[in-house]
């Protein structure tokens, strides 16, 4: 875990604001019990963020694109590949999971966020 924490805080420093949000929501998602769908999207937009970060910010790879070398069967699976191509928005609502960091914290659901 020392690792795990470490990569965190330097994620927090050295992160461009795009891949410290998709860390952060990543985070935030295995502390509400993320459905399986939501948090492989998650963490290839994580995975995204992290690659601009790195490399080309104007990089154009798809989380599709970029899951698919790691998911045998991520094209026949349509509720994968519905994950992996819809707005995200649509990805939690197809599994009724409420965004935590979407949620008003004054009506008692916590949350807060952008």
């Amino acid at each position: 875990m020392p690792k795990f924490q470490k990569f965190s805080a330097w994620a927090g420093i050295v992160g461009s604001d795009e891949a410290v949000r998709a860390w952060s929501n990543l985070m935030q998602s295995t502390f509400h019990d993320v459905p399986p769908v939501v948090l492989l999207r998650l963490y290839a937009e994580f995975q995204l963020a992290a690659r601009r970060d790195l490399g080309d910010p104007d990089a154009i790879l798809t989380p599709i694109e970029l899951m698919a070398a790691r998911i045998k069967d991520l094209y026949d699976d349509a509720t994968y590949h519905a994950a992996m191509v819809a707005p995200f928005a649509d990805v939690c609502a197809s599994v009724d999971w409420p965004v935590p960091w979407e949620s008003d914290p004054s009506a008692g659901g916590g949350g807060g966020g952008e």
